[in-house]
């Protein structure tokens, strides 16, 4: 968040956090959701309930439906 700013230009942006997960707190996705939001940048962000960080849970049909929907709407 550090190095964001409005001017900057930046990537649409997804944030996928696991409710499960044990290695990132899910308050650094939220802060960084607000951040990229109220710098006017394009960002989705799903909590994903019973992921874990980077594996269960984010190869669900759920989470994969969630990836290839934000991607074609960017398409």
């Amino acid at each position: 968040m550090t190095y964001l700013s409005a001017d900057m230009p930046t990537p649409s942006t997804l944030i996928m956090h696991g409710g499960r997960d044990q290695l990132v707190p899910f308050n650094q996705s939220c802060r960084l959701y607000a951040t990229l939001k109220a710098l006017g940048k394009d960002v989705t962000f799903y909590k994903l309930d019973n992921a874990c960080h980077a594996c269960y849970g984010f190869r669900s049909a759920r989470a994969l439906r969630l990836v290839f929907d934000w991607l074609s709407d960017r398409l």
